[in-house]
């Protein structure tokens, strides 16, 4: 049975708090969602099966793409690819340089983390990804 429109406010609700911590059911995944402190900031952990394991880092495992955030990084600074790009349009170089400026301008990596900044964005993903997200028995009474 999948959550009524009420139970997504109230786990968002117990996840905007200081303490809070939720337990699902997400197609067939026990996710566990607690606010903790980190680097400063509040945010919410998410351990799947009971684990926040560094390899779904890397995005290539089925629980990264579902639960975790992917997070884009370039690899240079804004006013360093700004230069690139320009570069890349300059008639004066030759299509190699070209080339090398437009790719280095939008050079990223994309890495996935177990944390979110806040609970509305953690349900939507859930919402977005997941096709079947219930409640354990007892979970919320």
């Amino acid at each position: 049975m999948a959550l009524t429109k009420e139970q997504w406010t109230d786990i968002e609700d117990r996840l905007s708090g200081f303490f809070g911590a939720v337990i699902l059911m997400c197609d067939g995944h026990k996710v566990s969602a607690y606010v903790q402190r980190r680097k400063g900031r509040i945010g919410i952990a998410v351990y799947v099966d009971g684990y926040m394991r560094t390899e779904w880092c890397k995005g290539q495992a089925e629980e990264a793409c579902l639960f975790l955030r992917p997070k884009k990084v370039f690899l240079h600074s804004a006013s360093v690819r700004a230069e690139y790009a320009k570069k890349a349009k300059s008639r004066a170089l030759s299509k190699e340089l070209q080339a090398f400026f437009a790719e280095n301008a939008t050079q990223h990596f994309v890495f996935w983390e177990p944390w979110w900044p806040n609970a509305k964005d953690f349900c939507r993903n859930l919402r977005k990804t997941c096709t079947d997200v219930t409640l354990p028995p007892g979970a919320m009474s």
